[in-house]
């Protein structure tokens, strides 16, 4: 999970700002490293430099150590749909979703990613690249991040709009308090 969380974020980011340069994306991943002692994994489990995790990720993308079981399928169809939420998710995230993933696995959580998704992805990409550089903090970053800026700033309880986004979010207004 934690590797998976790493690499989809480097992948994320350059679809939406320059990508990172060797250096930075060196320091992302031993600045990563830290939270995944949050998940139990030790430092000396981990690869050691950025270049040993993208041959980390590589053979295992190309093992079978991991696949997409029927369980795995629900829960993604769950969270492509916006079941249980008021939101509709936008088709071309879900395309977009399904265009990061390698093809084994788009194929095995049974994705769509034909010419019709390509085009809503590009579509999308040419108006992030846009507006993104351009939007609000309160729009850039997901709400629990924006409580924990908040927390840090000696704010006791996190302001009205970030109560709302953490509802839009995480479905409670505080994490932290």
């Amino acid at each position: 999970m934690w590797a998976t969380l790493i690499d989809s974020t480097v992948q994320a980011y350059g679809l939406v700002l320059p990508a990172l340069t060797a250096e930075e994306r060196e320091q992302y991943y031993a600045e990563s490293r830290i939270s995944a002692g949050f998940l139990g994994l030790a430092p000396e489990d981990l690869p050691a430099n950025w270049h040993a995790f993208q041959q980390y990720m590589e053979t295992m993308l190309h093992s079978d150590v991991l696949g997409v079981g029927l369980a795995a399928r629900h829960i993604a169809q769950q969270v492509l749909t916006g079941a249980g939420s008021w939101l509709r998710i936008p088709a071309w995230y879900r395309a977009l979703t399904a265009q990061l993933l390698p093809p084994r696995f788009r194929e095995e959580f049974q994705l769509a990613c034909g010419e019709r998704q390509r085009r809503s992805v590009d579509r999308a990409l040419r108006w992030l690249h846009r507006i993104y550089v351009v939007l609000p903090d309160k729009l850039r970053y997901v709400a629990p991040y924006l409580e924990a800026q908040e927390k840090l700033a000696g704010r006791g309880y996190p302001s009205l709009a970030v109560r709302l986004m953490n509802r839009l979010w995480v479905g409670q207004p505080s994490l932290l308090t």
